[in-house]
């Protein structure tokens, strides 16, 4: 399982998950994130991000966020569920919108968890 510490920005600028939680009210919560451990990658205007992330206080959680053509900054949702003991229990109570259009989210997820595919990646 990746180790390596997530570190936010004041002004959610940087990669996807800074821009997609401080964009939708969730800048609070970067704070407590310890380590981003499994991200499938999404597209603006496209597919969306899913992470799992551990926080600071040992416990895990998910999170989904998706934006527009423009960016985060413009028209975007992002949500976030934690307290899960486990990485695996929150890939479970991830919950994958029906028209996402991509399969094996959850797959490739614990997949990245178990070191069995590279983190950030996506696979069919």
């Amino acid at each position: 399982m990746r180790k390596e510490k997530f570190e936010s920005t004041e002004w959610g600028c940087g990669d996807d998950l800074n821009s997609a939680f401080y964009n939708n009210d969730l800048s609070e919560t970067l704070k407590e994130i310890d380590v981003i451990v499994a991200e499938v990658c999404g597209e603006n205007d496209g597919a969306n991000w899913y992470w799992i992330l551990q926080m600071k206080d040992g416990t895990f959680a998910n999170a989904i966020g998706g934006c527009d053509y423009t960016g985060w900054d413009c028209q975007s949702s992002a949500s976030f569920s934690g307290g899960f003991k486990t990485p695996e229990e929150a890939i479970e109570k991830l919950e994958i919108p029906e028209f996402g259009g991509r399969k094996n989210i959850k797959v490739c997820l614990q997949k990245q968890i178990s070191e069995e595919i590279p983190f950030a990646i996506y696979q069919d």
